[in-house]
């Protein structure tokens, strides 16, 4: 295999607007190359390692890390898209290992009318699923909200026993409930779930207008599937509770 010989351009550009923003770029045909863009407070690194032989093939590899000021910072995974404006982190997501391994005093976001920023809808995000034992992750994006949260089924419709419901909202107002892929051994009321959680988020999604959800709306959605999912696990065990009580009573 034969490779073109090192070529390498390096190309830096500055702009000020409301705050110093510069771009530095280095490319090498055989070798590796680095993007480095910075506008404010936050910060995009990306290397790119490009190797390209006699015939015009080519292998790359990317891998990109962002930082931004805020008490959330480390709240959750989150994947980083660059757009005209800077950086945006559109995609979130918070599991019970990230919660559990976070130190108390990063969740400054308690409720759903303090979240202007998606590093505040983390924070939010993070505070929900950390208050409550019986979540297990939440998502959230422009697109969708989702939650899981802990179910009650009956595995062959007698063994009772708990099992994770995702619900999802999206922003064409659909509702779902996933269950895992053993679900279809058991029996369990999804309706009732749905019905619950469409009932509770149906004056959110009337008054949400645009094509997708900004962060407040997420958030705000966020509590309301998260209070209908526990309320309805709250109903359902209520309910087994005075059906044995009944039973024993006959």
């Amino acid at each position: 295999m034969k490779y073109f010989p090192l070529v390498a351009l390096s190309v830096t550009f500055a702009l000020l607007t409301q705050g110093a923003q510069a771009l530095t770029i280095g490319v090498g045909a055989y070798g590796s190359g680095n993007v480095n863009v910075g506008r404010g407070a936050t910060q995009v690194h990306v290397q790119t390692d490009t190797n390209v032989d006699a015939k015009g093939s080519s292998s790359s590899s990317a891998q990109s890390h962002s930082s931004a000021q805020s008490s959330a910072s480390d709240s959750g995974n989150a994947s980083v898209t660059v757009s005209d404006d800077g950086v945006g982190i559109d995609l979130i997501t918070i599991t019970r290992a990230d919660v559990s391994s976070q130190d108390k005093t990063t969740i400054t976001v308690s409720a759903p009318s303090q979240v202007r920023t998606r590093s505040d809808l983390s924070a939010y995000a993070s505070s929900v699923v950390k208050s409550d034992a019986d979540v297990h992750d939440a998502t959230l994006s422009h697109d969708a909200v989702s939650l899981g949260y802990r179910a009650r089924a009956h595995l062959f419709g007698l063994v009772p026993f708990f099992l994770r419901a995702s619900v999802t909202v999206n922003a064409n107002g659909q509702t779902w409930v996933n269950y895992p892929w053993y679900a279809f051994l058991t029996t369990k009321d999804s309706a009732s779930l749905q019905g619950d959680v469409e009932a509770a988020t149906k004056s959110t999604l009337t008054a949400h207008t645009s094509a997708t959800f900004d962060a407040a709306t997420e958030a705000k959605l966020l509590q309301e599937i998260h209070a209908a999912m526990k309320a309805n696990l709250q109903a359902t065990l209520a309910a087994e509770g005075s059906g044995s009580v009944s039973a024993h009573q006959q």
